[in-house]
């Protein structure tokens, strides 16, 4: 879970984040949501990533920006995209360190289509170099360059499927909607207002923890704030004598 020290700021990193990385290559359209399907291997295996974006382009646009954020020793492999269920021609190009950018088709064969429709448009990867130390896992997100038309807590989602033996004790900078229990393995789900450069993982093998020096942290900020609203109701009391 994002720690609550950090869950304050988080929408606005986010936000911050995306307006940057998109504003270069963002179309004429909007998304409408995206679900993103991580599959997690046992530590230092490659990590399987489905992209999907339901995405609302106008009349005349034919192509949306994607972008790519590398960090670390992460690296992709085995791009694949789709428009409808139809293989799509998709490339990125790296235009600064770390840094790739590329179209992805909303509309293939010249064809117009009508203003309201959706189009679906998927992107399968491979991550190579995911797992860093400490059990830290990076994944990076091919997102879309077209920002949310009306955002809610569930424009983006993401399951990551995690093998019996592991634990996911955060994520960042996602807000999590539901987590196997101990090391059972299952479906780890996750949820932002936009898309996410990138999803990062802590990882543990068996039983998270029950104290982590987030929750630590979340405690204090918690015995913080009632202090703090106790020491302003006393005042204010002092102040109706």
């Amino acid at each position: 879970m994002i720690p609550l020290y950090r869950r304050a700021f988080v929408p606005g990193l986010a936000g911050l984040f995306l307006t940057v990385l998109s504003g270069s290559v963002a179309g004429q359209g909007s998304l409408v949501e995206g679900r993103m399907a991580v599959d997690l291997p046992m530590p230092s295996g490659p990590v399987r990533v489905t992209m999907d974006y339901w995405v609302l382009p106008d009349s005349l646009t034919q192509e949306m920006g994607a972008t790519l954020l590398f960090t670390g020793a992460a690296r992709i492999d085995s791009v694949l995209a789709s428009l409808d269920g139809n293989v799509a021609p998709f490339q990125l190009e790296e235009i600064r360190p770390g840094y790739w950018t590329g179209p992805v088709p909303v509309r293939m064969g010249g064809a117009v289509g009508s203003p309201g429709d959706t189009a679906h448009v998927r992107i399968s990867y491979v991550v190579m170099g995911a797992w860093e130390g400490g059990g830290r896992v990076v994944v990076p997100v091919v997102a879309s360059g077209w920002v949310p038309s009306h955002p809610h807590p569930r424009t983006f989602v993401g399951t990551v499927d995690v093998p019996p033996g592991l634990s996911v004790m955060e994520s960042f900078p996602t807000s999590v909607v539901t987590r196997p229990k101990g090391a059972e393995g299952g479906v780890y789900q996750v949820s932002l207002q936009g898309v996410p450069a990138m999803l990062s993982l802590r990882v543990v093998e068996g039983d998270a923890p029950v104290l982590t020096l987030e929750r630590l942290l979340d405690v204090f900020v918690v015995l913080f704030l009632l202090v703090m609203g106790a020491a302003g109701v006393r005042f204010l009391k002092r102040q109706e004598r």
